[in-house]
């Protein structure tokens, strides 16, 4: 009895000590995971600009300004059925946004940055997207504000593309000085 105990022992801790080793490594894994997620809390990602070509939206955005947005972004008549768009927003997005982004994930993103930021320009990869576009509050308390806001917004945007780029007579962007 005491032999068979034995082959029995010994079989069973060669089996936990596989058990053992797949165990330690999902346990090494998880941690792993849970530091990269929390060093970076949702939104603060860098945009992988390597699957398909994006355009860059930032300013004045809101459920109600993302949704006219991807109803014209995602109409039929576009022939682009590629590009993604890029929203950057200096808060994370409110429920019904999530939810409004979720439905059309394959097709937008979400950052949480501002467009004054290189940084955060850098994130969204601004130096390979196709367009940029501004959304203004066309319903806002403050026009003007609203419109200085905006002014800064463009001024930081080109700022970046002229640092990384130099003065390129050639660009997709306006240069400085240009109105649009």
């Amino acid at each position: 009895a005491e032999v068979r105990e034995a082959v029995v022992s010994t079989q069973s801790s060669s089996n936990n000590t596989d058990s053992n080793r797949f165990g330690g490594i999902c346990v090494v894994l998880g941690r792993r995971l849970l530091k990269m997620f929390k060093k970076s809390p949702p939104y603060t990602l860098d945009y992988d600009d390597s699957k398909s070509s994006h355009v860059v939206v930032c300013g004045y955005i809101n459920t109600s300004t993302v949704s006219n947005f991807m109803r014209d972004f995602l109409h039929p008549e576009n022939e682009d059925h590629e590009t993604t768009a890029v929203f950057l927003n200096t808060t994370p997005p409110p429920e019904d946004l999530q939810n409004l982004m979720h439905r059309n994930f394959y097709r937008c993103q979400y950052f949480q940055g501002s467009p004054l930021r290189a940084g955060d320009l850098a994130r969204v990869k601004l130096s390979t997207a196709k367009a940029c576009l501004v959304i203004a509050n066309k319903h806002s308390a403050e026009p003007d504000a609203e419109d200085a806001a905006n002014i800064l917004r463009v001024i930081s945007i080109k700022e970046l593309q002229v640092r990384r780029e130099g003065y390129n007579p050639d660009s997709k962007l306006p240069q400085r000085g240009t109105l649009v």
